[in-house]
């Protein structure tokens, strides 16, 4: 029994480092060697083998044609075939390589080459010709060249259209690559209807996966790395999925409605992929770029509320955690600008946490953290901590970043705040000291630019001037 023959799927290679291939599926079920194996094969995180002969990177289908045409007599079809294979798996692995080694225009301009040289030697309509496109739509989309990555994603997904039966697994794969360009290009309702598609077709299939009864241990394990294929592919429909509808309602109270299906999805693609994958990395990256439309457009509760979204997403990976700390002491500086102290001060402590318990040597991180924890401490009235805080980090942070810098400059203007605060809670009255203070804060203020005028910091470093001038005089 041969399990591609019960359902549009089949195994195909390599594909913790290189994603999968809708081309792939349909070349192994019409019983071909598939082009260069998965989908993701140019932004693979597997360690790089060394680089192809030159004469390998260089070998076109063209060259591979040109050879069995002057071949033997008794050179078969088979083998004519087989030798094309061959030239479309060095092909993509050249291209590899030359991601791999920092050259991806290079890898581009390979795989460019090599697929209109296949539409000439195959015809604009063969599975071989998708899967470069495939190969194409990852180094695009990676390197954010997205309505060139979105263009190649088409062709990938038009060709394998006229090859799938209805919209089978091979073509739900490749429709939900062409949503997410479409959903980084600006169009998340079309990329919905893509990844609903998707998502629909690929649940039918593991269905049909699970009816199948394996005869004996070489279809089991087919059908083991086909099931596994077809839940990868199922978790990046539904990652996308859940962002495309997030994107269409970007309010503050809508965000978290599909958090849990964004969430699922990483963790199958990463069950299958790797946490460290670059396709991992790209949809998250999709999912930041909400955050700074946020931010953009000034809409700092839905920014807020996106960082926070941002760091559980992160989190369920259980892998960077750099971010997450990162993500968290953005979070907390937002939420300080925005005067919502205890909040600011739950984010910047589970930043802390996280620095420290994941990367304790990591001094200049946890300096900055502490700085904006010491702030935050100073607006909510624990003023001996935080004064202890920011006179801990003071002189570290000359050390690390000069004299004059824009956050020791902040750190100041907060010291003389508290010293303030503290002379109006406890009822003293001594102007010139009051004035002095305040001049100090100014002073502090001026120098605070740096950030630029219209930074968030000087604004919130404004206003709190602004208020506490206002206070002595009313």
């Amino acid at each position: 029994m041969e399990i591609e023959d019960k359902i549009s799927g089949s195994p195909f290679s390599d594909h913790q480092h290189r994603g999968i291939s809708a081309a792939a599926i349909l070349l192994n079920e019409a019983g071909k060697p598939s082009a260069g194996g998965g989908s993701g094969g140019t932004g693979g995180s597997g360690t790089s083998s060394s680089p192809p002969p030159e004469s390998a990177a260089a070998a076109s289908p063209a060259d591979e044609q040109e050879g069995a045409m002057y071949g033997s007599d008794e050179e078969t079809d088979e083998e004519a075939e087989a030798a094309m294979a061959e030239a479309f798996e060095r092909l993509t692995q050249a291209a590899f390589e030359m991601v791999q080694q920092g050259k991806p225009m290079e890898a581009d301009h390979v795989l460019t080459e090599g697929a209109r040289q296949a539409a000439e030697i195959l015809g604009s309509d063969a599975l071989e010709l998708a899967a470069l496109y495939d190969q194409l739509c990852i180094i695009r989309f990676l390197h954010e060249r997205m309505e060139e990555a979105s263009e190649a994603a088409k062709q990938a997904l038009d060709i394998l259209k006229g090859h799938d039966e209805g919209f089978g697994p091979a073509t739900a794969i490749a429709a939900t690559r062409y949503a997410a360009t479409l959903l980084a290009t600006g169009s998340p309702q079309e990329a919905q209807l893509y990844t609903g598609r998707s998502i629909g077709s690929l649940e039918r299939a593991m269905g049909m996966l699970a009816e199948i009864q394996p005869e004996d241990d070489e279809d089991e394990a087919e059908l083991a790395d086909t099931r596994e294929k077809f839940e990868m592919g199922l978790g990046e429909s539904r990652f996308y999925h859940g962002l495309a509808k997030q994107a269409q309602n970007l309010t503050a109270a809508a965000v978290g409605q599909h958090v849990d299906e964004m969430q699922q999805g990483l963790e199958a693609m990463a069950q299958h992929l790797g946490h460290d994958s670059p396709l991992i990395a790209a949809a998250l990256r999709e999912h930041s770029r909400l955050i700074m439309a946020a931010l953009e457009q000034d809409e700092l509760e839905l920014a807020e509320a996106l960082y926070l979204q941002d760091a559980r997403l992160h989190t369920a990976l259980g892998s960077n955690y750099e971010h997450v700390a990162l993500t968290l002491y953005q979070c907390g500086t937002l939420q300080y600008v925005m005067g919502k102290y205890e909040a600011a001060a739950e984010s910047l402590q589970r930043s802390l946490q996280t620095v420290r318990h994941h990367y304790p040597q990591a001094e200049e991180h946890l300096l900055t953290v502490q700085q904006r924890l010491g702030m935050v401490l100073a607006l909510l009235g624990k003023y001996e901590q935080a004064r202890e805080m920011l006179h801990d980090v003071a002189p570290a942070l000359v050390g690390n970043l000069g004299e004059g810098n824009p956050a020791s400059e902040e750190l100041e203007f907060m010291l003389s705040l508290i010293s303030l605060r503290e002379m109006e809670a406890d009822g003293v009255t001594d102007a010139a000291r009051r004035q002095e203070l305040l001049a100090s804060m100014q002073d502090r203020l001026t120098k605070l630019t740096a950030y630029g005028e219209e930074h968030m910091l000087v604004k919130k470093a404004r206003q709190l001037h602004e208020a506490a001038s206002s206070r002595g005089s009313s």
